[in-house]
């Protein structure tokens, strides 16, 4: 993609634009799934108790949560 952007001679002010959005749009993407999604993964996994299942004498199983 660099080279579309660094793009020079007939035509390069077309190639320059869509390179320029395909770069960007790689560098937002990559950061997002680096750092963003896996933060917002943690503080949802912390905001939400972990439910599962039990037994209880008698055999039935309930749901519930592990506090």
């Amino acid at each position: 993609m660099l080279p579309l952007v660094f793009a020079t001679g007939a035509g390069a002010a077309g190639r320059h634009s869509v390179g320029t959005t395909v770069f960007g749009g790689m560098i937002v993407s990559t950061f997002l799934n680096l750092f963003i999604i896996p933060v917002l993964y943690v503080i949802v996994r912390a905001l939400l108790p972990m439910k599962v299942k039990e037994t209880v004498p008698g055999g039935d199983v309930v749901l519930g949560s592990t506090d």
